[in-house]
């Protein structure tokens, strides 16, 4: 087997793999079924199955980020039964389903930053800038992955490392869209 780009080690054990990260880790799930205000406790399922320290975060697309720190050994097929396990539980108040689970390597200087998009009232015209929006500001060279909020309250925006002018760049994104950006919170990663 080639080298694999990022990836410190891989041991197979008949059909179960560890890959074990270079650098710092992100798990990317899909889920589907999330009822409205189902957020926290698809996020706590999250949580429960990986390590009760780690952030997931559940967008409004479906996705779950969890990020890790460096030198984490995840194995897939273990995370992914985890994961159903505790979605399993959430059944009882709506239909959750794990669609897809992947793991990405981030680098350790990954930042996150809250960034709030002035969207239109209509809900429709919304729902199409809440899929474009998204689009245009992962175009950036510097963006790892955009998580449009399970609240509705801007999009979660992962860099490869604190990006001081992130503002000035998504304004530049947004422009051919019609869309202001109303401001740029920089937070790191949670």
């Amino acid at each position: 087997m080639g080298a694999l780009a990022g990836v410190g080690e891989v041991k197979f054990d008949c059909k179960l793999a560890t890959i074990r990260m270079a650098g710092s880790a992100a798990l990317i799930a899909e889920v589907r079924g999330v009822a409205a205000g189902g957020a926290a406790s698809v996020e706590a399922a999250f949580r429960r199955a990986l390590d009760r320290s780690m952030v997931a975060e559940l967008g409004a697309d479906g996705r779950v980020i969890v990020r890790f720190a460096a030198e984490v050994a995840l194995e897939i097929a273990v995370v992914e039964k985890a994961v159903r396990h505790e979605l399993a539980a959430e059944r009882a108040t709506q239909e959750v389903e794990l669609a897809k689970v992947t793991v990405e390597r981030w680098p350790t200087t990954a930042e996150r930053a809250l960034v709030i998009v002035k969207l239109a009232n209509n809900p429709v015209q919304r729902a199409k800038e809440t899929v474009a929006v998204p689009a245009a500001i992962a175009a950036l060279p510097n963006v790892l992955a955009v998580l449009p909020r399970a609240d509705g309250l801007g999009f979660a925006v992962f860099t490869k490392e604190r990006c001081e002018n992130l503002a000035t760049r998504v304004r530049e994104r947004l422009a051919p869209l019609a869309l202001e950006l109303d401001r740029v919170e920089l937070e790191g990663v949670r």
